[in-house]
């Protein structure tokens, strides 16, 4: 079993405004697995966020996917640990390999 799988991400607003990012827990759900996040870094356009998808169940997940809508500007700029895809404002990201 996979306990949890952490990925990165490098965002990046084109405009010059501040940064704005969501703050609080994730909508709960009824599936095994959790997601959180931890803001590790800003900057004047951007900032570096951890993510974290933890399977709480009993059996090994294998070809996960997380899909996320980011504010209207974001874009992601680099991702690690999985392969990421932006259309727009919505963001996938597939477990690598």
């Amino acid at each position: 079993m996979v306990a949890a799988t952490t990925t990165a991400v490098a965002l990046h607003q084109s405009a010059r405004s501040p940064l704005s990012l969501p703050t609080g827990a994730p909508p709960t759900t009824t599936t095994k697995c959790a997601v959180a996040y931890q803001v590790r870094s800003t900057w004047d356009t951007g900032a570096a966020v951890a993510l974290a998808i933890t399977n709480n169940g009993t059996v090994p997940i294998h070809g996960w996917s997380l899909r996320f809508d980011l504010e209207t500007g974001l874009k992601v700029q680099a991702g690690w640990n999985g392969t990421w895809r932006q259309d727009g404002r919505h963001v996938t990201i597939e477990a690598a390999g």
